[in-house]
């Protein structure tokens, strides 16, 4: 069974799919070959049960029809079936100009006939992994939770930047691409890291290029902080956080890599859902002050005062950061 698989626009999201993958792998003995933006290309690459990576330009709220056309082109008598994970139209376009046979995903935004085989999303969870591994239900069979695939990372060859060789590091991933809503304050991180740095530990400080403004605002000790925000490649970020002795973030996408690779993890889950995608692994604590607010799912507190993340104290993550390293060490 040739599959061909059109993968989520988001980080973590992308993380999470590997559940499906491996699904497919495991049922059909085979191989899957993914579609996916560029900047993911090196993470689909970490996965076990993926073959061939087609990278695409395609971004938020762009068609790209001519740059799809083309690739579907490209495609056309490779494939038997693929799966769709994105819910929008755009998503279903390239299986259907590929004229791939079976078209798989679920309903929305109007998309009968470039999907043919629309699920419904009844009797499944809330949570985003149980959902992507449902896409293939073996015999009607609904997995569950517990029973779904956990993502995993195999790291290629990477170079470690010389400055963490031998480092006892912790790394504070303060960005979001959901928006500000998500991120807990900078000066909540900024205490929180120099609590650590007291502590011996170095802080690296991670995540995109649209994350350096705010990573600039910590504005740690350069002598105990090194800021690698934005200025290195995907291979390199996931090389570091595998080095690292435990991760700081939002509910963003590198506490989904981090949990790929099995990493402690303490994650700040403010307006987002800590059950629809939460770490993965065993190895994480999520902190929330679980108001009565949350969640709120907007990208901007439709509140005059932020409480989930601006109430949540440096010095109670601080606390459970120390409990986590006990755990492991």
């Amino acid at each position: 069974m040739r599959t061909l698989m059109i993968a989520p626009s988001w980080l973590g999201d992308a993380i999470v799919s590997h559940t499906l993958i491996q699904k497919i792998q495991l049922q059909h003995n085979s191989t899957v070959d993914v579609v996916c933006r560029s900047y993911l290309k090196p993470i689909y690459a970490m996965m076990s049960g993926v073959k061939n990576i087609y990278p695409t330009n395609d971004s938020t709220g762009h068609l790209n029809l001519k740059e799809k056309r083309q690739l579907a082109n490209t495609l056309k008598g490779k494939y038997d079936q693929a799966f769709i994970l994105p819910h929008n139209i755009k998503s279903a376009l390239i299986p259907w100009l590929a004229k791939i046979p079976n078209r798989i995903g679920w309903r929305g935004e109007c998309r009968f006939g470039l999907i043919n085989h629309a699920q419904k999303k009844r009797h499944i969870g809330n949570q985003t992994i149980v959902e992507y591994a449902n896409l293939l239900r073996i015999n009607g069979k609904v997995d569950e939770f517990e029973n779904c695939l956990k993502p995993h990372l195999v790291l290629p060859k990477y170079k470690m930047p010389s400055e963490l060789i031998n480092t006892s590091y912790i790394i504070l991933a303060p960005g979001a691409s959901f928006g500000a809503s998500k991120c807990w304050p900078v000066e909540s991180f900024k205490t929180l890291g120099m609590l650590l740095i007291r502590k011996g530990f170095k802080i690296v400080l991670l995540g995109s290029k649209n994350d350096q403004t705010i990573a600039k605002k910590i504005n740690l000790p350069t002598k105990d902080c090194i800021n690698l925000t934005g200025v290195i490649d995907l291979v390199t970020a996931t090389g570091i956080l595998n080095q690292s002795k435990l991760l700081v973030s939002n509910d963003a996408g590198l506490m989904h890599v981090a949990a790929a690779l099995d990493k402690p993890i303490v994650a700040m889950f403010g307006p987002t859902a800590l059950d629809k995608a939460p770490p993965l692994s065993t190895n994480a604590t999520i902190l929330s002050l679980n108001l009565s607010c949350q969640p709120c799912q907007q990208k901007t507190c439709p509140l005059t005062y932020r409480r989930c993340l601006d109430e949540l104290h440096p010095n109670t993550v601080f606390d459970h950061v120390m409990r986590r390293l006990e755990c492991v060490s």
